[in-house]
């Protein structure tokens, strides 16, 4: 699993496991379990894994060659919608990498083309060095 720099941009105080992070200049609305530091603050930056969650059916579609990348939060919820280049088990998305072994082991056909991957949340898992 690949580790990022994260700037915290906001702790949900009212949501338990909730935090805004910039990663690469992407916001990221992600769930976090005990990793958190207790001494993390809004704007420090901390060492980070990435964790798509999909709790029930793994939607990923094939696009159109052009497509453009990019990560969209759906509605409100923790969910989102990741599209770029499956590589690996893997899809890019400007420098920042979603993996999970559904990718490889049920899309691997897909491997080399750009895709769609909705998934029902991002974990952040703040590593403690």
């Amino acid at each position: 699993m690949n580790r990022y720099s994260a700037r915290i941009e906001k702790i949900n105080p009212d949501v338990e496991g909730e935090v805004l992070l910039s990663i690469n200049g992407k916001n990221l609305l992600c769930f976090i379990y005990f990793s958190l530091p207790k001494e993390a603050r809004e704007g420090e930056v901390y060492e980070v894994e990435l964790k798509p969650m999909v709790f029930d059916d793994c939607l990923v579609e094939e696009l159109q060659e052009n497509s453009a990348s990019g990560v969209s939060r759906i509605g409100r919820s923790f969910g989102y919608e990741i599209k770029g280049r499956l590589k690996g088990g893997a899809i890019d998305v400007e420098g920042v990498e979603f993996e999970d072994e559904v990718l490889s082991s049920e899309f691997s056909y897909l491997d080399g083309r750009m895709v769609s991957w909705r998934v029902d949340r991002i974990d952040a898992e703040f590593i403690q060095n």
